[in-house]
């Protein structure tokens, strides 16, 4: 159940990919200082155009996630094995989960809150909540590794008619 949580909870706290989940090591994940950071290094076109980036996570994982780490160092240390994977798996020969397996422990969660999601789901509530933090629209398609803020606001999140609104009225009070 933690390692479900942890999951879905990077996935919808740092914008990651299901393949760029399913390939993060241990060791991309840097929790040495206060702002933990994500280095997302196997990117969607990481052989042609994808580029590696760093995005941080938000501090709402933190809890989870130490928690995480702390029974998968255990199940390692139980299972006799070493892994790299952050998400390492028993079965597959080089250590990482499938794409199946980890849509399998996504339905534990699923399960558990009655409600049925996709992982790019998580993406595109990232990029949402991050616009409605008023985070700049060049930031996030960044953290989410765009090349262009077309594909962010085209498929991803914009800023809601609300918050549009309220920055053209600070605007003109500001100019009064």
């Amino acid at each position: 159940m933690v390692r479900a949580y942890a999951l879905v909870l990077l996935a919808l706290r740092t914008g990651m990919r299901t393949k760029e989940i399913r390939f993060a090591e241990i060791d991309d994940l840097d929790i040495g200082s206060r702002l933990w950071m994500m280095n997302v290094i196997h990117v969607k076109g990481e052989d042609t155009y994808g580029e590696a980036r760093t995005v941080p996570v938000h501090p709402d994982v933190y809890p989870i996630m130490e928690k995480y780490l702390k029974l998968r160092k255990e199940w390692l240390v139980a299972n006799d094995l070493r892994s790299r994977a952050l998400f390492p798996s028993i079965n597959d020969t080089d250590g990482f989960l499938s794409g199946n397996r980890i849509r399998m422990i996504k339905k534990v969660v699923e399960d558990d809150i009655g409600v049925e999601f996709q992982l790019r789901t998580c993406r595109r509530t990232y990029g949402q909540l991050l616009c409605d933090d008023d985070v700049d629209i060049e930031s996030v398609s960044v953290s989410m590794g765009h090349h262009s803020t077309k594909t962010t606001e085209g498929y991803y999140c914009r800023k809601n008619e609300k918050k549009a609104i309220k920055s053209i009225t600070e605007a003109w009070e500001g100019g009064l």
